[in-house]
């Protein structure tokens, strides 16, 4: 079996050091054998030389011992020197082994952390065991290691930011009102952000006030208070602001007495090139927003402001198409769709139809500037008198259709004579040229199951109602028993 590459170089490594081992020691092993060779050498004619002095004639036996004696001490004197030398020789390499394999042991487990590095373990901290070269070595590598960990969290955690940041723009893009938005970013700043309490305040449609539309975190941190988008420096900026400590004299004058200090951000939410609301951050004193976070929150409010744009641009032209542009009630074909929507599984309902009397004299007489005031001041006096869920709709000229959800035609007799009065009111008190409507009334299911057979039902008894005199409210299949209310005192 092939032996793994990465551990090839480390036997490759061992392998080297051994040799460089061995070579370093070849000159002190040549020598302690030279010295052994010499010393060998010099005991051979110490004792040839002892012999031969020992064997001139004339000396007594005596002096023969004594110089044999001083040559055995002599050898045993070079002996003692010889054996010491091997044994320092001896206990020398045995601690430069020993050195060596600690050394060799620390070296492998500094390539052992160097390769986890190398692989992005970088978890594993590496403990630094002397001050010394290899102690240098260990810390260096410890602040790759912490370096690179920086680095994969920053790296991580940009990557996760931009992950949320395509989620949030793919669920932005489905949704279809300004509170599913805000839902939106609220998901995300749990995500980007989580525990952090964060605000975010919009305009309402005077772009005079502003509201909370969402807060995240701690309950207990309040927003600012700014009453109104212009009363915020980020707003007047243009640009993000942040505030370490709202207690600092140059700090937000918005943040100041609060009862507890804090750290906050404000990003301004730019809608359609106007700054409508902000998204404030909110931490304890003096933790700063890194450039990071700064980034990730603009990037988070620009999407939302991109898309309520969208929204509201949408919203505009859905109502112009679906409006009237002088009296701002459904048009024709939004009065359709809105009533048969209504038609399916109604028990009953009401369908009405009302023509201002005498429309084309008062044209004739003051004005078609008249006629048109005369057109709103009715729209207005129907959305004020009747109930928000009626659809009111001007159906052409000075004919208009109101459709009555869940109402007899009795009671929506009442609703109209009210109506009516209120009309009158205004034509009396000079608002518009005075002027009355007639009203015809058809009910379901007794008189139509299908929108255009009520409609025509309730023109019918429009009709009626201007054949008796006008000023009044007929319903279906009545015989002269029309409602006329004396307007004539008011």
């Amino acid at each position: 079996m092939k032996t793994p590459s990465h551990e090839q170089p480390r036997g490759m490594e061992r392998s080297s050091l051994r040799t460089l081992f061995i070579l370093g020691h070849v000159p002190l092993y040549f020598f302690a054998v030279g010295i052994a060779v010499v010393s060998f050498g010099v005991l051979a004619v110490v004792d040839d030389e002892v012999r031969r002095v020992t064997a001139i004639a004339g000396q007594t036996v005596s002096e023969q011992l004594a110089i044999s004696e001083m040559g055995s001490a002599f050898s045993k004197v070079w002996l003692w020197s010889l054996g010491a030398f091997f044994l320092f020789v001896g206990l020398g390499s045995a601690l430069v082994a020993w050195t060596h394999r600690i050394l060799g042991r620390r070296i492998d487990r500094i390539v052992t952390h160097a390769r986890r590095i190398g692989v992005g373990m970088v978890d594993v901290p590496i403990a630094i065991e002397a001050d010394d070269a290899l102690g240098t070595l260990e810390e260096a590598l410890g602040q790759v290691a912490t370096a690179l960990a920086k680095r994969d969290a920053a790296r991580h955690s940009d990557q996760e930011a931009r992950e949320v940041d395509a989620q949030v723009q793919r669920a932005l893009a489905m949704i279809e009102s300004e509170a599913d938005a805000h839902r939106v970013v609220r998901r995300a700043l749990q995500r980007l952000l989580p525990d952090e309490a964060a605000h975010l305040m919009m305009a309402d449609s005077s772009q005079a006030h502003l509201r909370v539309a969402l807060t995240t975190g701690k309950a207990a941190s309040v927003s600012c208070g700014v009453e109104a988008p212009a009363l915020c420096p980020a707003v007047q900026r243009g640009s993000s602001l942040t505030f370490p400590d709202s207690d600092a004299i140059d700090a937000c004058p918005r943040l100041a007495d609060r009862d507890t200090a804090c750290s906050t951000a404000c990003l301004p939410v730019t809608v359609m090139g106007r700054a409508t609301g902000i998204l404030q951050m909110i931490r304890p004193v003096h933790q700063r927003f890194a450039n990071r976070e700064l980034s990730r929150l603009d990037a988070l409010a620009s999407a939302l402001g991109s898309r309520t744009g969208t929204l509201r641009t949408l919203e505009t032209t859905q109502l112009q198409a679906g409006t009237d542009p002088l009296t701002g009630l459904l048009n024709r074909r939004s009065l359709e769709s809105k009533a048969t929507a209504m038609l399916i599984g109604a028990q009953r309902l009401s369908v009405v139809m009302a023509d201002l009397d005498h429309f084309k004299h008062l044209n004739d007489t003051y004005g078609h500037a008249a006629g048109d005031r005369a057109l709103r001041a009715f729209a207005q006096t129907l959305r004020t008198t009747l109930r928000p869920s009626d659809a009111l709709a001007r159906w052409g000229g000075e004919e208009f259709c109101l459709v009555f959800d869940d109402c007899k035609g009795s009671d929506v007799r009442i609703a109209l004579d009210r109506v009516r009065l209120n009309l009158a009111r205004q034509g009396g008190e000079g608002v518009v040229p005075a002027c009355t409507v007639s009203f015809g009334v058809a009910e379901f299911p007794r008189d139509g199951l299908e929108l255009e057979h009520l409609i025509e039902a309730a023109d019918g008894a429009l009709y009626q109602a201007k054949q008796q005199g006008r000023d009044r409210v007929v319903l279906c299949g009545e015989t002269g028993n029309a409602s006329q209310m004396d307007t004539s005192a008011t």
